[in-house]
C-alpha cells in the first residue's frame, strides 16, 4: 500500500507522443504515478497485442519507479479511426444502438484487463451523451445494464470502476453519480471524481469529498476559472487546493490524485512542471498537518 495521497499525471496531455514516452517524461518530472489513457493514440485495445504490450508497460512503470494510478477509459476516439476535434464520449455504455453499446462494453472490459495487468487500482468511465429519442430514464437503464455486465469481471480482477461526471453528459455532476450509485449498489462501483467538473457544475468539491469519500477511487485535478469548463494548470485558476487537500486528508482519502490538463498538448512538460510546483507543497503541508 502506498502512504497517503500521491500525485499522478494523466497521459492524455501527451497524445502527440507515445504512451511509453509520456510515462518516462512524467516520471522524470517527479510524479509518483501516471494515469494511462486507454484510447488512441496511447492504448487502443483493437490494435494492440494486448498481453505483450501490458507486460512491456508493467516493466516500464517499474523501471521508472511510478505507479499506474488509473486506466482512463472515458473516451473512445479510436473508434472513429481518424483524429477528431474533441473528446469522443460515444459510443457509450448508455448507447441505444446495441452494437455500439457492446463495442463500449468490450472496450471497458479490456481496460479492466489492462488495469489488472499493470497494477492500476481502478478504471474510469463516463456515461455518454443523451441521444435524440432516447430519454434520460431509458439511457440510465442501458447504463445500468452495461455496468451490471462489467462489474462481475471487475470483481474477479480486483479492479474498481469509477464513474466520472462530465458536464453535458447523462451523468453530469457528482450528485448524479451519487444517485446512480444508490441505484447500482456494488462495492466495486464508485467515483472517479474530477474536481474541476464539480466546480463547473456549481458543486463544492470539499463537500462532495466529505460526503462520498468511501466511494471515491481516484481523483482528477485541474484548475477552473469561474465556472468555465476549460482545464487549467493547477494554481492558474480559482480552485482552493489548500482547502481541497485538507479535506482529503481529514476525510481519510489515501488514493491517487492525477493532474488532468489535456488542453496543454503543445507543451505538456511545461504544464506538468507548473502543476507539480503548485500542488506538491500544498499536498505535503496538508499531509504533515502544517497547512495554513
Amino acid at each position: 500500500m502506498h502512504p497517503g495521497i500521491q500525485l499522478g499525471f494523466c497521459s492524455n496531455a501527451y497524445t502527440r507522443t507515445s504512451l511509453e514516452d509520456s510515462i518516462r517524461r512524467i516520471a522524470q518530472l517527479g510524479y509518483a504515478g501516471v494515469e494511462l489513457l486507454c484510447d488512441a493514440p496511447h492504448y487502443w485495445p483493437p490494435q494492440e497485442n494486448r498481453r505483450e504490450r501490458a507486460a512491456a508497460l508493467t516493466r516500464q512503470l517499474r523501471e521508472c519507479n511510478v505507479a499506474a494510478t488509473n486506466i482512463n477509459a472515458n473516451t473512445a476516439t479510436g473508434f472513429y479511426g481518424v483524429p477528431i476535434p474533441e473528446n469522443a464520449f460515444g459510443p457509450s455504455l448508455a448507447s441505444r444502438d446495441e452494437s455500439l453499446r457492446r463495442f463500449r462494453v468490450e472496450h471497458v472490459r479490456e481496460a479492466l484487463e489492462l488495469a489488472h495487468a499493470v497494477g492500476a487500482p481502478s478504471v474510469s468511465v463516463t456515461s455518454g451523451y443523451t441521444e435524440d429519442d432516447h430519454p434520460p430514464a431509458a439511457a440510465l437503464d442501458v447504463l445500468e445494464r452495461s455496468l451490471t455486465e462489467l462489474l462481475p469481471r471487475a470483481d474477479e480482477l480486483g479492479v474498481n470502476v469509477g464513474i466520472e461526471a462530465e458536464p453535458g453528459l447523462l451523468l453530469e455532476c457528482a450528485d448524479d453519480v451519487r444517485r446512480f450509485l444508490q441505484r447500482v449498489d456494488h462495492p466495486r462501483l464508485g467515483f472517479n471524481l474530477d474536481i474541476g467538473h464539480c466546480v463547473v457544475s456549481g458543486e463544492d468539491p470539499c463537500a462532495v469529498i466529505h460526503d462520498n469519500v468511501s466511494r471515491i477511487w481516484h481523483l482528477h485535478l485541474e484548475d477552473i476559472r469561474g465556472r468555465t469548463h476549460y482545464h487549467l494548470v493547477p494554481g492558474e485558476g480559482d480552485v482552493d487546493f489548500t482547502a481541497l487537500f485538507s479535506t482529503l486528508v481529514s476525510s481519510g482519502y489515501t488514493g491517487y490524485a492525477s493532474v488532468e490538463v489535456y488542453p496543454y498538448r503543445n507543451d505538456p512538460d511545461a504544464a506538468a512542471t507548473r502543476a507539480h510546483a503548485a500542488l506538491m507543497p500544498l499536498l505535503t503541508a496538508a499531509q504533515s498537518g502544517t497547512e495554513r
